[in-house]
């Protein structure tokens, strides 16, 4: 009742069909729309609130902002993304095509989003160099496997400070929750690319 579209009266079947790109220019700003397909933020300095966010099809992130070079898939763009009081739905979609992706893929701000049906909720992956990895206030539930997957509520894998200093990966007052299928955890933490220099996890349920 607090996160997503239900604090304004909204569900996602209300809202009118996105039209724009998948590929937003910087500086675009979403709201109010229901979005069908997955959604590139490479090119940052965007927003989306009081949208939904549902899978085109099962491959791939919902929401990604990072960009594959020939060895590695870092967050590239000069300024971050924010996705704030929207719903990422991916409960239409079969357990078999969506159980190895995340509701969000990469780095930016997170806050107050509802995320369900998809493997992974919030996958700060990719992190690069610059921006903050901010999720509060998110509620993630209701995730699911299919075969060998490993699935966690959120998970941070990278977080280095070569280039920023002073920027921090913070996970507060979210509730995770996942309690069956091939859980890893609910919050899983693992340098599996890069080290992770700087993470705060405070006031967070985690089932």
């Amino acid at each position: 009742r607090n996160v997503g579209l239900a604090p304004f009266g909204l569900t996602c079947d209300q809202l009118p069909r996105y039209t724009g790109s998948l590929q937003p220019a910087a500086g675009s700003r979403i709201a109010g729309v229901l979005i069908v397909g997955n959604l590139d933020l490479r090119n940052g300095d965007i927003i989306v609130e009081r949208s939904c966010i549902r899978p085109g099809n099962g491959n791939g992130s919902l929401v990604s902002n990072y960009v594959c070079g020939a060895d590695e898939c870092p967050v590239i763009s000069d300024r971050s993304i924010i996705i704030r009081d929207s719903e990422f739905d991916a409960s239409g979609v079969p357990a078999s095509q969506i159980a190895g992706s995340c509701a969000f893929r990469g780095t930016g701000t997170l806050q107050r989003n509802y995320m369900h049906g998809m493997g992974s909720g919030i996958c700060f992956y990719g992190t690069g160099m610059k921006h903050e990895a901010i999720a509060e206030q998110n509620y993630v539930t209701d995730m699911r496997s299919c075969g060998e997957s490993h699935n966690e509520a959120a998970t941070i894998r990278d977080f280095m400070l070569d280039q920023n200093p002073n920027r921090v990966a913070r996970f507060t007052q979210n509730r995770f929750e996942i309690s069956f299928g091939n859980v890893t955890a609910g919050l899983f933490i693992q340098p599996t690319w890069d080290d992770i220099d700087t993470l705060v996890v405070e006031g967070n349920l985690i089932e």
